[in-house]
């Protein structure tokens, strides 16, 4: 890269506390100022590993928009269970591949997940890590993003406005609320705040972090600087601080940046349930019902050619629904559904239809793109991601979702495709 395009550097980090994640090493801060060296960089990251991974057994990092030449961008990502070698692997991976962004889970992963392969990355892996493959949820993000045209980094002034709505906030919800002090970071093009919470997985977690988003970017955002109120899944990536953004192309007035630890407390204290429902009150959209089974008898659910005896798992039902068509990962997301419908007993031309209109391609390539995805991965042999037993004399749990013009039920049975305006659960009887 040549000195006009070296990727511009954020104030330098604050020596803090180490907090686990393999090992209580926490590097000595070294002189960064100008452009960082090598090893410079790699403790940066270390110690973002430690703070986001806090006591979390592994954690999957994923590289994004890698560069892979004739052979166009593909997504790498791999499990680690010790922050300094993810540091070096993430270092090696950002000079010989250039990916857009480099993120690591937000939340415990299941260690079994890795089945032993661990500490490197693998180029486009056949899965990555789910909402159900998440033990606990360990970690908040709060994420400003300065309001710009799609697909480009943000100027100086940008980032600025975003560093001000970002302390604001954070002034807020600790004088208002008693939040405790977050880990605090540049992210290249916005800021992160990242709060330490306390909640198992599940739908109830779920919609109380959902709504929680929901009522600080109500109360929060400006016409110029936005609350993401996207990032409330359990298997939510966040970007690995001291990497590099690579959004759009470079400019000088919208440079590629490298992403910054700014602040991580001594002590990273919990932010409360009681804590994250009264901002969460504040939330001006209605409560959303969990998914909570009703019963209903084998027998009427056969009857009623109910086929399936596996279900769909969550993530699935959102891809179906139309909630992931934004997402920056949307094919390996794609991909993943794809297998979960195959296992679950679906013919590839219906799990088609309906995949690729809930993933919602923007163009005819990306569609092309999301039925060669849908292809492999009915080429392949595929496990349902959870299984229920099916007996004519016992009771079975089924539940419906709806959302936009689709209704999933629990078994994994695609209902019908029909104008709702909030979903909902009710009996399928």
């Amino acid at each position: 890269m040549d000195s006009q395009r070296q990727l511009r550097v954020a104030a330098p980090v604050t020596s803090r506390q180490g907090l686990g994640f393999g090992n209580d090493r926490w590097p000595e801060p070294v002189d960064d100022r100008g452009q960082p060296d090598r090893e410079t960089v790699v403790a940066e990251i270390e110690r973002s590993l430690q703070a986001i991974a806090g006591d979390a057994e592994i954690v999957e990092l994923r590289l994004l928009g890698c560069d892979g030449g004739p052979a166009g961008l593909f997504t790498a990502s791999g499990f680690f269970d010790d922050a300094r070698l993810a540091a070096v692997e993430a270092i090696d991976a950002d000079e010989s591949w250039h990916p857009a962004g480099t993120y690591v889970t937000l939340n415990p992963v299941d260690p079994s997940l890795a089945s032993g392969d661990l500490n490197h990355f693998v180029e486009r892996p056949e899965r990555s890590t789910a909402d159900q493959d998440i033990v606990h949820r360990s970690r908040l993000l709060v994420d400003f993003d300065p309001i710009r045209p799609s697909g480009v980094s943000s100027t100086d002034d940008e980032l600025a406005l975003a560093r001000e709505v970002a302390c604001l906030t954070r002034r807020w919800l600790e004088v208002e609320f008693g939040w405790p002090d977050p880990i605090d970071g540049m992210s290249g093009n916005g800021v992160h705040l990242v709060y330490a919470i306390d909640l198992p997985t599940g739908d109830v977690s779920h919609e109380l972090i959902r709504r929680t988003l929901s009522a600080i970017a109500d109360r929060r955002s400006t016409d110029r600087v936005d609350v993401d109120t996207k990032v409330h899944n359990a298997a939510r990536i966040t970007k690995v601080l001291g990497t590099a953004a690579r959004k759009g192309s470079f400019t000088t007035d919208r440079p590629w940046r490298r992403s910054r630890l700014i602040h991580v407390p001594s002590r990273l204290l919990v932010v409360s349930g009681e804590q994250l429902e009264a901002v969460a009150a504040l939330c001006r959209e209605p409560v959303r019902p969990c998914f909570r089974p009703v019963r209903q008898d084998a027998a009427r659910a056969m009857a009623a050619g109910t086929p399936m005896v596996t279900r769909i798992s969550r993530p699935t039902r959102e891809l179906l629904s139309g909630l992931l068509a934004n997402e920056s990962s949307w094919n390996q997301r794609l991909f993943n559904a794809a297998c979960d419908m195959a296992g679950c007993g679906y013919g590839m031309d219906r799990a088609t239809e309906l995949l690729v209109a809930g993933a919602r391609p923007w163009n005819e390539d990306e569609e092309r793109k999301a039925m060669a995805t849908i292809r492999s991965a009915f080429s392949r042999s595929r496990r349902p991601a959870r299984s229920m037993s099916f007996s004519p004399s016992c009771s079975e749990f089924i539940t419906t979702w709806r959302h936009g013009r689709i209704t999933i039920n629990e078994l994994g049975r695609v209902t019908s495709l029909q104008s709702d305006d909030e979903p909902r659960c009710e009996d399928n009887a």
